[in-house]
């Protein structure tokens, strides 16, 4: 139903019932309807803007095997957006991307590890 209301397919278009919608069913666990919360929430579509909120639901996707929402989540600790800056996380999260087939990642996960060594 999310979608449906998110792109006005056979519903009027409706960002607020999509977020709605979204908000049932990640709570029973569909990862893909946590993923699209989590952006609701991240760029304010349908519920207020709340970096915190969107990095919650960006974690339980991306522990369901969510690429995309390891990859986001990932940088939301390397910036600090909606959670502590933690180039640790960060590290984490992109490389649980990259070990699930994200290209990009693997290179962001290396690119934390050598800011996370020390000076020499």
């Amino acid at each position: 139903m999310g979608l449906l209301y998110d792109r006005g397919e056979f519903v009027p278009r409706s960002v607020t019932e999509a977020t709605h919608w979204y908000r049932k069913a990640a709570e029973q666990g569909w990862r893909d309807a946590q993923l699209d919360l989590a952006t609701q929430y991240f760029l304010g579509r349908g519920a207020p803007r709340d970096d915190r909120e969107a990095a919650r639901w960006y974690e339980k996707a991306a522990e369901q095997g969510d690429a995309g929402a390891a990859y986001i989540l990932a940088s939301l600790y390397e910036h600090g957006y909606g959670v502590e800056v933690s180039l640790l996380q960060a590290f984490y999260w992109y490389s649980q991307a990259a070990s699930r087939g994200d290209p990009t990642a693997a290179i962001k996960a290396r690119a934390v590890a050598d800011q996370m060594r020390p000076a020499q």
